[in-house]
């Protein structure tokens, strides 16, 4: 057992850390842009209702923002999900109607192909609002 966890740490080489750490860096930079102009509303809920009006998403590595409006986005971290960032669409199996919930599954499908690229679980969502100056 000791033999494969040393090996499992040695799996990632010096460049592709380091290629990780750009990229994280590179995300939390376009978050942070993204929420720009917002600021957190109070804590993070397991659940929000989709029907509350027309709502669109982005991909930013592994967190999807839900904006309501302009003035409402709700943030929620989804390792795996990485696939919309490159035009993948975000497939829900939905057996909450009308609800996104933490734990609920999600598929990346290519566009075009049809063909599943990755899955993730939603997490809790982060509340957003405009700040007003």
């Amino acid at each position: 057992m000791i033999p494969l966890v040393l090996l499992a740490s040695c799996a990632s080489t010096p460049e592709q850390r380091a290629a990780r750490a750009q990229d994280e860096a590179t995300d939390s930079a376009r978050l942070a842009r993204a929420l720009d102009g917002f600021e957190q509303a109070g804590a993070p809920q397991t659940c929000i209702n989709e029907r509350r009006g027309t709502y669109n998403t982005t991909t930013i590595g592994d967190t999807i923002l839900y904006r309501f409006g302009r003035d409402e986005i709700f943030a929620n971290n989804a390792p795996g999900c990485r696939g919309a960032e490159r035009g993948d669409a975000l497939i829900l199996q939905n057996f909450q109607a009308g609800l996104l919930c933490s734990g609920q599954i999600i598929q990346t499908v290519d566009v075009i192909s049809r063909v599943q690229t990755g899955s993730c679980a939603l997490g809790q969502f982060t509340p957003y609002k405009r700040v007003k100056r």
